[in-house]
């Protein structure tokens, strides 16, 4: 069996669409579309109507459901990956106010960024083999 990731989908604030996702990850519109009741219902269990941006961000895709209502339960839930321009979406993401957090083990740092809908993304910056052979050393 081979799978691969088509695409990761999102409940999003509609303002966080163009302030998050296009101007903090560089996410491009590939594609725009409404979802109707009649499938949002049966396939998501929310009978509304919602407007959906199929996005690329440096090669991940999102689906980004755009709404006005808000995440009220944090989760666990996260999105992860890896980016050599970690460091500056994370400057952009504290600039610009969204909640953000930096967690330093050894001499590698993780970035956590969060919309205002309480969707989080884990980046973490390509390991240089110095990096890598340094922490398994302590």
């Amino acid at each position: 069996m081979t799978n691969s990731l088509m695409h990761v989908g999102l409940h999003v604030l509609e303002k966080d669409v163009q302030d998050f996702y296009k101007e903090i990850l560089d996410c491009q519109t590939k594609r725009t579309f409404t979802l109707q009741p009649d499938d949002a219902f049966p396939i998501f269990g929310i009978n509304q109507e919602v407007t959906v941006q199929l996005v690329s961000c440096g090669g991940i895709e999102l689906e980004l459901f755009a709404g006005d209502k808000k995440n009220e339960i944090p989760t666990f839930g996260h999105l992860c990956f890896q980016s050599t321009e970690a460091d500056k979406i994370f400057d952009k993401a504290c600039k610009a106010g969204f909640r953000t957090f930096i967690r330093k083990r050894n001499l590698n740092e993780t970035y956590f960024i969060s919309d205002n809908n309480n969707n989080l993304f884990e980046i973490k910056k390509p390991a240089n083999n110095f990096q890598q052979i340094e922490s398994t050393l302590k």
